[in-house]
């Protein structure tokens, strides 16, 4: 009897004892998920580019109508429709003696409204025709962008039909008046190509307009400033694990960087608001070994993602991190 006492007391301590541990360990698990953790990134040397893009299509500068400037019967037309003339090729020819009808400039004939043997009048239409050579796209850009705009600013254009050929442009015109809608105002903005090559009219483009750059300055991701206090500061790692709010100096920014003039120094690392999912990134008890249960820690950063560069910016290195804080 006294012997199966003692190993009753024996089960009971080794079951309170795993009990213990358990507790121990999940709670000390529990803790240590409670603590946020964010993603990092170290403050690198790059090439910011601030530009302004949009969408649009290639447009024609120039689509007229045809007229005769006579009254006379049509002997021959010279041209088909979509066929492509030069300035001065004859279009048609009149039966008594009327000078002939040429092409004002370089163009297509989209439209023939007569035929031969028509008689016309002064002033009837013959033709529609196109600006096939001057060619440009346009695009709307943000009251907050427009101001950064001038005549003369070369821009890059993307063609759609022809994704392995870069273009490039020259801004043509500013409109003055905006367009306001659903609470946003914009502008349109005028590209005339430098060369069109095949394009044709109607094809759909993208624009971008460098506005202005820094080669080879120090930053960080624009998600990494915070305005507190109506200063700019970045959250840095400390010792304690709270991080510490840091003021710094900021210049040209992009769409995913932005240019650090004062308040940090290269490969210093910089808090960024994104958390990292613990869920998907731990398992069992949050990633703890528990003894005689097996079990790895199986959670962890994501290490050595490539911190990438905004539109037009060149990525001299850097890296995101995760780290907990």
């Amino acid at each position: 009897m006294k012997k199966i006492i003692i190993a009753v007391v024996i089960a009971l301590a080794v079951v309170g004892g795993g009990v213990g541990i358990y507790k121990y360990y999940t709670t000390k698990a529990q803790q240590v998920a409670k603590t946020p953790k964010y993603m990092t990134a170290k403050a690198s040397i790059r090439n910011v580019q601030k530009s302004v893009s949009g969408s649009g299509s290639v447009e024609t500068t120039a689509s007229d109508s045809v007229k005769s400037d006579t009254r006379d019967t049509i002997a021959t037309i010279k041209v088909k429709e979509n066929q492509s003339v030069k300035k001065g090729d004859v279009l048609l020819t009149y039966e008594n003696g009327s000078s002939d009808v040429v092409a004002p400039y370089d163009c297509i004939i989209s439209g023939i409204s007569v035929k031969e043997g028509d008689a016309v009048t002064k002033g009837q239409e013959l033709m529609k025709i196109y600006d096939n050579v001057n060619l440009v796209t346009k695009i709307n850009v943000d009251e907050l962008d427009v101001v950064g705009l001038s005549l003369g600013q070369k821009a890059n254009i993307k063609v759609t039909a022809y994704p392995d050929t870069k273009f490039t442009g020259t801004v043509a015109s500013l409109k003055q008046q905006g367009d306001y809608s659903n609470g946003v105002c914009t502008f349109e903005v005028t590209i005339a190509f430098d060369e069109i090559h095949d394009i044709k009219v109607g094809m759909t483009t993208e624009a971008t307009i460098v506005v202005d750059s820094r080669s080879n300055v120090l930053t960080v991701p624009v998600e990494a400033v915070r305005n507190m206090g109506g200063q700019k500061m970045v959250l840095v790692p400390s010792d304690t694990g709270t991080p510490q709010a840091k003021k710094v100096e900021i210049g040209l920014a992009d769409a995913s960087n932005v240019e650090i003039k004062s308040g940090l120094v290269e490969g210093e690392q910089v808090q960024l608001p994104q958390l990292i999912d613990q869920s998907t990134s731990n398992q069992g008890t949050n990633g703890f070994k528990m003894p005689g249960m097996g079990g790895t820690r199986t959670g962890g950063g994501q290490g050595g993602y490539q911190g990438g560069g905004g539109a037009g910016s060149g990525s001299q290195g850097g890296t995101r991190t995760h780290t907990g804080n």
